[in-house]
């Protein structure tokens, strides 16, 4: 049932459920160990549990530092991935990845990729952006862009 899988969105169809499952499959597939994926009423999102990174969130010291998330909109599925935010490089070489798939023209703005329904999923796209950041990876980025300037 699709409450079942995602009980922040009771109003999915069959076909959106299955259609979200396949993208969060392959995002999830792809991440390194140390992240975690967390539910909560907007949507589903990857974070570093404060067991790995206790300081949490600068803004919201009480959350965990947030990593990728995915909600569904209206008329797309956003996946919301810091590392893109952060690295130009790095979205470069998706937008490589997403061609190679045959996403010829990807709706992104700077760290949001919008993901259309009734378009195939880009599963080896999504994977492999997964993988791109491992735990201490990702760290090492958020902290040199929270430390003050000088």
């Amino acid at each position: 049932m699709v409450q079942d899988l995602y009980p922040w969105k009771t109003s999915l169809l069959a076909a959106d459920a299955e259609w979200l499952d396949g993208v969060f499959k392959a995002l999830n597939s792809g991440l390194p160990t140390g992240f975690e994926c967390s539910h909560s009423l907007a949507g589903m999102a990857w974070v570093l549990p404060f067991s790995v990174y206790p300081a949490g969130y600068h803004c919201a010291p009480r959350q965990p530092l947030p990593f990728m998330s995915l909600r569904v909109q209206k008329s797309h599925l956003a996946l919301h991935h810091m590392g893109l935010y952060a690295s130009a490089k790095l979205t470069e070489e998706f937008f490589a990845q997403l061609m190679a798939e045959g996403v010829l023209k990807p709706d992104m703005g700077k760290g949001c990729l919008r993901l259309k329904r009734n378009r195939p999923v880009p599963t080896a796209a999504l994977t492999w952006l997964a993988q791109q950041w491992t735990p201490a990876a990702y760290i090492e980025l958020y902290e040199s862009g929270i430390r003050p300037k000088g």
